[in-house]
């Protein structure tokens, strides 16, 4: 699947919390510190455009999310970098 344009929203929870985010999928974008090995996951709310985090606690970013992360054709890969321990 082609990304058509982008989409952009405000991002509620999780590290980019409060952030405008621009994501080339509709369904939203996985957030991944690779560092820490962590990645949290948000999904685009259709109705306000926001992109909201599915947990407030990031998942364990292990091989198989790595390549399922990279073979995702619905949502964007964004790296971020967390200053604490999130």
């Amino acid at each position: 699947m082609q990304a058509s344009r982008l989409h952009v929203g405000l991002c509620r929870g999780g590290p980019c919390d409060g952030q405008e985010v621009e994501s080339r999928f509709p369904d939203g974008f996985l957030a991944v510190e690779r560092q820490k090995r962590k990645v949290w996951i948000y999904d685009r709310n259709p109705e306000t455009g926001e992109f909201v985090a599915r947990r407030p606690i990031a998942d364990t970013l292990n091989d198989e999310l790595r390549w399922r992360a990279a073979s995702e054709p619905h949502y964007d890969v964004r790296a971020v970098e967390t200053g604490g321990d999130e």
